[in-house]
Order: C-alpha cells, then sequence, then structure tokens
C-alpha cells in the first residue's frame, strides 16, 4: 500500500494544477455549460417585512416569485409553495436564503500551500474575530485560485442559534432544507452551506457516446496543456517587456508602494475590528441576557448608541442586566413605562451605549 499511497501524493497535486490551468484558460461561458448537478430550487427568503418564495428551473429561468407579510404567511402557505414547486419539478432543492443579520460572508487570501488547512484556518478565523463558537456556526466556503502562488477563500458563517430562529419561524423541518445560501447568492451561486447530500443523477451513455466523450477528453488534455504552454509563454514575453521598461529607480518606488500596501492592510483591519459588532453578535448576546419575561419589539442601532422596544413584567431590572454584558454600558430607560392592560406587563423603551472592545491589555479606553 506505500507504493499507491506514493503514487496518489504525487498525481493529486498535479491534476489540481492542470484543473486549475484549464478554468483559466476556458470562458466562463463554456464552464458553465459543462456544470453538472443543476437542479430546480425553490428559494426561500425571510425578512423583517415577510416571506418571499422564488422558483427557478434548471436552467435560472423564474417560474414564480411569491410573496406574504409576516402576519399573512403561515406554514400552509409554506406547504402551497412546496405543492407548487413539485407540480414543476419533482426532483426540486429547497434553498434558505438568509439576509445580512443572519449570515455573515466574508473573504481572506491564503498561500497556494495552505489549501488543504481552509477549515482549520475557517474554525481559527471563528474562535478569534467572534464571540460564538466554532462548534456553535455553520460554515460554507469556495476556494479561487488567484494565481499560482494564491488561493481566495469567500466564506459563509451562520450561527446555528439563528438558524433554528428562523427554522422555527417559517415551520420548516430539519430534513426540507437542502442548503443555505447568502444574501448576494446570485453573485457566488456556489457558495452555500450544504445540510443535505447533493443529489444524483442517472446518466446513460451508449458506447459511441462514451468513445465521443472519451476522444473528447484526450483533445480537452491536449488542448489544455497547448493552451497552457501558450498562456505560460505569454506571460514570460510580458514578464520580459514590462521588467526592460521598468529602471532601478522604479524599483524603490515599487518597494514603497508595497510597504504603504501592507500597512493599509493592517490599518484597515484594525478597523474592522474595533469596529462595532455586528447586528448579530448584539442579537446573540441579548438572546443570552434576556429573560424568559421579557421579549423584543424592536431593535436599532444609531451609531454608538442601541435602541430597544419590549414588553417586561419588570422593566427596571432589565439595566443591570445589560450593563452586566462586555457590550453595553449607559444603560437607561428613554421614556416612561407604561402598563399594558392585555397582557398585565410594562411596555419599555431602553437605551444604551455601545462598548469599543479592548484589543490589548492596556489601560486606555
Amino acid at each position: 500500500m506505500i507504493v499507491p499511497d506514493r503514487i496518489r501524493n504525487a498525481v493529486v497535486p498535479i491534476g489540481r494544477w492542470w484543473l486549475r490551468e484549464m478554468r483559466t484558460c476556458l470562458p466562463k461561458a463554456l464552464l458553465r455549460w459543462f456544470e453538472t448537478g443543476r437542479f430546480s430550487l425553490l428559494i426561500i427568503q425571510p425578512s423583517d417585512a415577510n416571506v418571499t418564495a422564488t422558483f427557478r428551473d434548471r436552467h435560472g429561468r423564474v417560474v414564480f416569485v411569491e410573496s406574504f407579510s409576516g402576519s399573512e404567511y403561515s406554514p400552509d402557505v409554506l406547504r402551497r409553495w412546496r405543492e407548487r414547486a413539485v407540480s414543476h419539478d419533482p426532483s426540486h432543492e429547497l434553498i434558505l436564503r438568509l439576509s445580512t443579520a443572519d449570515a455573515i460572508r466574508n473573504s481572506l487570501t491564503l498561500p497556494i500551500q495552505a489549501e488543504a488547512k481552509i477549515e482549520e484556518i475557517l474554525r481559527e478565523q471563528i474562535a478569534r474575530r467572534t464571540p460564538l463558537s466554532p462548534d456553535r456556526v455553520l460554515s460554507g466556503y469556495v476556494a479561487t485560485p488567484i494565481d499560482g502562488k494564491r488561493v481566495r477563500v469567500d466564506y459563509m458563517l451562520v450561527p446555528k442559534q439563528r438558524l433554528e430562529h428562523v427554522r422555527s419561524r417559517l415551520g420548516l423541518l430539519d430534513n426540507a432544507v437542502a442548503a443555505i445560501a447568502g444574501p448576494d447568492d446570485d453573485l457566488h451561486p456556489t457558495l452555500r452551506i450544504r445540510l443535505l447530500p447533493s443529489k444524483e443523477r442517472e446518466i446513460r451513455l451508449s458506447k459511441r457516446l462514451a468513445s465521443a466523450l472519451a476522444i473528447v477528453s484526450i483533445g480537452s488534455v491536449v488542448l489544455g496543456v497547448g493552451a497552457m504552454v501558450w498562456r505560460q509563454e505569454l506571460l514570460l514575453r510580458d514578464v520580459e517587456r514590462r521588467t526592460d521598461m521598468i529602471a532601478g529607480p522604479a524599483q524603490i518606488v515599487t518597494d514603497r508602494l508595497k510597504e504603504i500596501h501592507e500597512v493599509n492592510s493592517r490599518v484597515t483591519e484594525f478597523i474592522a475590528v474595533r469596529s462595532t459588532p455586528r447586528i448579530v453578535d448584539i442579537w446573540e448576546e441579548l438572546a443570552q441576557l434576556v429573560p424568559q419575561t421579557t421579549y423584543l419589539t424592536a431593535v436599532e442601532i444609531r451609531g454608538q448608541e442601541l435602541q430597544l422596544n419590549g414588553v417586561s413584567a419588570a422593566a427596571t431590572d432589565l439595566i443591570p442586566v445589560l450593563e452586566r454584558s462586555p457590550m453595553f454600558s449607559a444603560v437607561e430607560l428613554s421614556g416612561p413605562a407604561t402598563m399594558d392592560r392585555a397582557t398585565g406587563k410594562e411596555q419599555f423603551s431602553l437605551r444604551a451605549k455601545m462598548r469599543k472592545p479592548r484589543l490589548f491589555s492596556d489601560n486606555s479606553e
């Protein structure tokens, strides 16, 4: 078994490199034509105001779009949508598209050698950049080679608690949703978090068609190698031409620009970390702090100030509870609490200031 393992370890990197070169040379329209696993999709997209269903056939054409407000929506509406989708295509998939408040989208650039450890790197990103535990977050990513040395990783994070809240609101069963999509899924449709295994279609090929595909495959290999050699030759000629045009003083300017770019990247990352927590972080914190005798009707962020409206058995008891959080400070009632005769609870309005996160163990605010 040692020899086959060595052969596999030597062949796999070559195959990945050849596929990257082929994807770089071939037009994107042709690559989309060769894509497999294209299914009809029933896309359910909830928002604060309504719930929208969009059905797309296997070619991406919209078959129907229907929307209901939050008060009009019910599990019966979802059942009718699914029955309507089954009438068009019984083998369709149900996609749950989340908003920016429920799904975090981001990207990072890694060396090509780190491609095999992307999942470990994402777990480290979740642990360091978010207040959530990696075990409480669903993640998905797409790795795209930039050049021969780097790879761009577009990833999406969904807190499991937020997903369960959305599912219970919509009345979706665990085995109903095939995948989770982000708010800009049309820009990157392959970046989805699969909850169910991908369906497979049966393909029956005749001997002639199989022979034709074998010939096309061999021809594609030859064309791919030739295109790769041609592309590398063009790149080498372009590099030589640019090198001849750039003199010694230009190299000094290039080095300084690189230093400025690195400083700018570090400043951008520093500002992003020091910025106000996302609405996902705030909702996560409120869900853990607010007691069961209280429910919120509105949450609004105004710069560094947070406005909360809701109903509680004792509104004043919320002030010390929220001030114990590392996110909030200066919690106070923004208006008098009024008694709701229907529920027997107090309607309240609170405001609080967002604390700035401490990045270093110093004495500065």
